[in-house]
C-alpha cells in the first residue's frame, strides 16, 4: 500500500481526525482509499487495514450508484471539473453488511501536487432522517388536524387586517378556496350589519393582544349568514409588538337557533299560562255570577207571575229581568273565553256565515268603511257552532270598523282553503298543538290605525280594552271560541299600516248536513216530590219557590252529604233530583253516583253555571237525565223538569 500523505502529518492532527464524529476518507486520483479514520470504521463496519488501497466506491457505494461515481471521477481527471467537488450532497451509502443508509458527502481536493489527492467527509444522516420523517409526520398530522378542525382558524396581519393564513374549514364554511381568502381583507367576510363591531374587536386585539368571546356574524359567499364567536391571541416579534393574530371563529348558529327557539317557547309558555290562568279566573267568575243571577231571574219571574198585568211595578221588574239576561250574556262571553261556552256542533258554511253577518252589520259599521268580500266558492264546510262562529266574525268586523273610525277605509273579508304544516301551526297557536292538514281560513283586514306591539301582546286578554266604554271580552271570547273549535287566530298589524286577523278552522270535506229534529214541547208537570240540592242559599230559596209554584213538594239540601241522607229517607217518593255540580266536600258528580247506589233509576237534573259541553266529559259513561244551565227563570226550570219527567214516563211505558 502506498503511503498516504496523511501518514506523515503530526500525531496530534491524526488524533484530531480520529476524534471526528464524521467519517473522513482519503483517496488517490483513482479513488482508492489512502486514509480511513475511526468514525469511518464505525459507520461503515470496516477496519482501516482492510480497506487501504481499495476503491472507495466498491466499499461504500451501492452497486446501482457505482458506475455513476466512476464516470464522475473519470470526467474530472479528463476535464478538471467535477459536479460534486466541494458540494454537500445527500446520497445513499452502504455498510459492510450490505445495509443501505443515508449520508451527507463532501469531497475536497488536497493541494499536495500531482497526481491529485482527495478527502471525503461523510456524515451518517440516519438519525437526522428519522427525526425529519417523524417531524414530517407530525407536521402532516398537525396540518390535517388544523385544516379539518371543526372551528375556523384564521391568522391576520395586525396592521392591515388581511388574512395571512386559514384552515380548510374556514374556506369550506365560507364557500371559498384558501387561495381566495389569503390576502383578503377580513372585514370582507363579515356581515355588513356587524362590520363596526368586528372593527372594534380588531382594535381591541391590536391594543391588548387578545379578544374573548366576541359575538359576530360572517357572510358566506352565497349570501347566507353564520353566527360565530371570535377568540384571538397574538403573535409578537422580538420587540414585543403584535404582528399577527391567531384567531378562532366558532360556529354557534345551531346554539343561537336553539336559544331563540327556547326563548320563543318560554314566551309562548308564559303567554299560554297567563291566558289559561285568566281563563280559569273568567270561568270561575262567570260560574259564581250565574249563581247570583239565578236568584235575580228566579225572583223576578216569580214576582211577574204574581203581579197584575196592569201593575206599575211590572215594567220595573221586566227591566230587572232584561238587565239580568244581559249580565248572563256577559257571563257567556267569559265562559267562551275559558273554553266552557255553549256549543252545538254541526256542518257550517263559513261563506254563508260571512254573508249573513256582513248584511246584519251593514247599518252599524262606519259609514266611511267600504266592505269588500272575496269568498272561495269551493270552501268546504267545517264542524262548528254557527252562533259562536257568527260572534267571531261580528267581533272582527266591528273591530275593523272602529279602527277605521271617521276616516275613509276598506274592510276586506276573504275566505280560502289553506294547508297548514306543523311549523306554521306552532308559530300561530299559543295553546294546544293543532293537527296538520286543511284549514278553512277567514281573513278580516282593514286600512285603519293599526296596533302597536304593547297592545298586540295583550289584545286577547279578558277585560283588556282600548275602548273608552269597552268590556274587553270581544277578542277574548274570539280566542276561546276558536280554541274550542280546535282552531287558531293570527294577528298582523303595525301602527298606521292597518290590521289583519287570520282565523283558521279545521275543514272537513264531504260532510253532510245533519237532519233537523223537531223537539216537542214538554207537557205540564205532573206534581210530586223533588229533592233540590245547592250550596247557594239564594238559589236554593228561589228555586224552591218556583218549583212549589209549579205544583211540586220540595225537599232541600245545601250539600251532598245532607242530600244523600234525605234521599235515603224518602227515595221512593222523590220523582226528580235537581243537583248543583259545584259544592264543597261532595261535588255533584260524586253525589250523583251515591244517589244511584240508593236508587238506580233516580232522575237527576244537573245544574251549573258552566255549560253542558264543558262538564259532559265528566259524565261520559253514565250522565244525568238532564242539564239546566244557570241562570234560569221559572219557565226554564219548569220546562226542564217537565222534559225529564216526561222522558221517565215514556221509559216506563216502553219497559
Amino acid at each position: 500500500m502506498p503511503h498516504s500523505p496523511l501518514e506523515k502529518i503530526p500525531g496530534s492532527l491524526r488524533s484530531f481526525l480520529d476524534a471526528s464524529l464524521d467519517a473522513i476518507v482519503g483517496m488517490d486520483h483513482a479513488g482508492n482509499v489512502l486514509e480511513f479514520n475511526r468514525a469511518a470504521e464505525g459507520i461503515f463496519g470496516y477496519q482501516r487495514a482492510e480497506v487501504a488501497g481499495k476503491p472507495l466506491a466498491d466499499l461504500i457505494i451501492p452497486p446501482f450508484l457505482r458506475e455513476r461515481h466512476r464516470e464522475a471521477f473519470a470526467r474530472y481527471l479528463e476535464t478538471g471539473s467535477h459536479s460534486i467537488l466541494g458540494r454537500r450532497l445527500e446520497l445513499t451509502a452502504m455498510r459492510s453488511d450490505g445495509a443501505h443508509f443515508p449520508v451527507e458527502l463532501t469531497v475536497t481536493r488536497l493541494e499536495l501536487g500531482e497526481p491529485p489527492r482527495f478527502m471525503a467527509f461523510i456524515r451518517d444522516l440516519t438519525e437526522r432522517k428519522q427525526w425529519e420523517e417523524a417531524l414530517a409526520r407530525s407536521q402532516t398530522k398537525y396540518q390535517d388536524l388544523y385544516d379539518h378542525a371543526p372551528d375556523m382558524y384564521v391568522s391576520l396581519d395586525a396592521v392591515t387586517a388581511k388574512i395571512v393564513e386559514c384552515n380548510e374549514t374556514t374556506a369550506r364554511v365560507l364557500g371559498y378556496t384558501k387561495g381566495e381568502l389569503v390576502g383578503r381583507d377580513v372585514f370582507d367576510v363579515y356581515h355588513p350589519d356587524c362590520i363596526e363591531a368586528a372593527k372594534r374587536s380588531f382594535e381591541t386585539f391590536v391594543r391588548t393582544g387578545e379578544v374573548r368571546d366576541a359575538e359576530l356574524q360572517l357572510l358566506r359567499r352565497d349570501g347566507t349568514t353564520i353566527d360565530v364567536t371570535l377568540n384571538a391571541s397574538s403573535i409578537r416579534d422580538e420587540t414585543g409588538s403584535v404582528v399577527r393574530s391567531r384567531s378562532v371563529w366558532r360556529d354557534v348558529s345551531d346554539r343561537r337557533r336553539a336559544e331563540q327557539e327556547r326563548r320563543r317557547f318560554d314566551e309562548k309558555l308564559q303567554r299560554t299560562q297567563k291566558l289559561e290562568s285568566l281563563g280559569v279566573l273568567a270561568g270561575g267568575v262567570a260560574h259564581d255570577f250565574n249563581n247570583l243571577l239565578t236568584g235575580v231571574l228566579g225572583n223576578a219571574s216569580l214576582a211577574l207571575a204574581e203581579l197584575s198585568p196592569f201593575s206599575p211595578a211590572r215594567e220595573r221588574i221586566e227591566a230587572i229581568t232584561a238587565a239580568a239576561k244581559r249580565a248572563a250574556e256577559l257571563c257567556d262571553h267569559m265562559l267562551a273565553y275559558s273554553g266552557k261556552g255553549t256549543f252545538v256542533i254541526e256542518p257550517v258554511s263559513l261563506n254563508e256565515v260571512v254573508e249573513e253577518t256582513t248584511q246584519l252589520l251593514k247599518t252599524t259599521i262606519s259609514r266611511k268603511a267600504v266592505v269588500e268580500r272575496d269568498l272561495d266558492e269551493n270552501l268546504p264546510r267545517i264542524p262548528g257552532d254557527i252562533t259562536q262562529l257568527r260572534q267571531v266574525i261580528i267581533n272582527l268586523i266591528t273591530n275593523a270598523s272602529e279602527a277605521i273610525g271617521d276616516e275613509d277605509g276598506v274592510i276586506r273579508i276573504t275566505t280560502s282553503l289553506r294547508r297548514c304544516d306543523r311549523r306554521y301551526l306552532d308559530s300561530i297557536s299559543i295553546h294546544e298543538e293543532l293537527a296538520e292538514g286543511d284549514y278553512a281560513c277567514i281573513e278580516v283586514s282593514d286600512t285603519g290605525c293599526g296596533i302597536d306591539q304593547a297592545t298586540r301582546e295583550r289584545l286577547f286578554e279578558p277585560f283588556f280594552t282600548t275602548k273608552f266604554a269597552g268590556r274587553g271580552l270581544g277578542l277574548a271570547s274570539v280566542l276561546g271560541i276558536l280554541r274550542a273549535h280546535r282552531g287558531a287566530v293570527a294577528l298582523q298589524s303595525e301602527p298606521g299600516q292597518g290590521t289583519r286577523f287570520r282565523v283558521l278552522l279545521p275543514a272537513m270535506t264531504g260532510l253532510a248536513m245533519a237532519p233537523t229534529e223537531e223537539v216537542a214541547a214538554p207537557g205540564a208537570p205532573a206534581g210530586g216530590r223533588i229533592l233540590l240540592v245547592d250550596d247557594e242559599e239564594a238559589v236554593l230559596k228561589v228555586a224552591k219557590l218556583m218549583l212549589e209554584a209549579g205544583g211540586f213538594t220540595v225537599l232541600t239540601a245545601s250539600n251532598g252529604r245532607d242530600a244523600i241522607e234525605a234521599f235515603r229517607r224518602t227515595a221512593e217518593d222523590i220523582v226528580c233530583v235537581i243537583l248543583d255540580l259545584t259544592m264543597p266536600e261532595l261535588d255533584g258528580q260524586e253525589t250523583l253516583e251515591r244517589l244511584r247506589r240508593v236508587r238506580r233509576d233516580v232522575r237527576v237534573i244537573l245544574s251549573s253555571g258552566f255549560t253542558e259541553e264543558a262538564i259532559a266529559p265528566r259524565f261520559a259513561r253514565d250522565g244525568p237525565a238532564g242539564f239546566l244551565k244557570k241562570p234560569y227563570d221559572s219557565a226554564q226550570l219548569m220546562d226542564k223538569v217537565a222534559e225529564v219527567l216526561k222522558s221517565r214516563t215514556q221509559a216506563g211505558v216502553s219497559a
